[in-house]
């Protein structure tokens, strides 16, 4: 914008004595004329200086860009530098995981077994709550199968037991109470499982069973909600 200046100046400056010219004598012509050479010296020298400042700037800017392209290059170069330690340093933990993962302890993998058998349990339960049965039962089977000595293994048996009750089919229900304290004899759902027992015998006709089971009940669990529901019906 600068040397553009200079530029208009210098025309404006010349044209300014030739609008006179054909009104002076031949002294002012010439007078007019050296004028306009000094003016027209004196607007080149303007414009060279300020070609030259302009380089000067052109030189000046390059030389920084120049600079920015140093710094950047070594930024990128540390950068590079971290981004390759980084990688090591994954590599080594990848590496001590899949050692870890050769070398799981039993207890470990139990843990693995818990989480498994929980989630397969509780979708049985999903099942018999939306009263879906038969897809219930076949969950409650396989995690009998799967986990015969998970942490829901008698209650599975308890609850397939009580389907079989729930679809009208005392008769297996009675085999499968009677095989959950065959397999389970400690079992947390062993006074239920002697009153459930009595229930069905009683429904059967057969009384002296009854009276076995629910007489089990309230010796060898006198405090179970089971001895307490035997104890309001008598």
């Amino acid at each position: 914008m600068r040397f553009k200046k200079y530029v208009a100046v210098g025309f404006l400056i010349v044209s300014l004595p030739l609008a006179a010219f054909s009104y002076g004598s031949q002294d002012q012509v010439t007078q007019l004329e050296t004028q306009v050479r000094k003016l027209n010296n004196q607007v080149q020298y303007l414009i060279n200086q300020a070609q030259q400042k302009s380089g000067n700037n052109l030189a000046d800017t390059v030389s920084d860009l120049r600079g920015q392209v140093e710094v950047n290059r070594h930024q990128i170069s540390q950068m590079q530098k971290n981004f390759d330690a980084k990688l090591v340093g994954l590599d080594k933990k990848a590496n001590a995981l899949q050692v870890s993962n050769k070398t799981q302890t039993p207890s470990g993998t139990k843990g693995t077994m818990d989480q498994k058998s929980e989630v397969l349990f509780q979708k049985g339960v999903a099942a018999l709550s939306a009263k879906k049965y038969s897809e219930a039962s076949e969950i409650f089977r396989r995690y009998q199968s799967n986990y015969p000595v998970g942490n829901h293994a008698s209650e599975s048996m308890f609850l397939r037991a009580q389907i079989a009750l729930a679809v009208g089919n005392p008769k297996l229900a009675k085999e499968r109470f009677s095989a959950l304290l065959a397999i389970y004899p400690r079992s947390a759902k062993a006074a239920d499982t002697y009153l459930n027992l009595g229930i069905i015998a009683k429904a059967m006709g057969e009384q002296s069973a009854a009276k076995k089971y629910f007489n089990k009940v309230l010796n060898s669990y006198p405090k179970s909600s089971a001895a307490a529901k035997i104890s309001a019906q008598s």
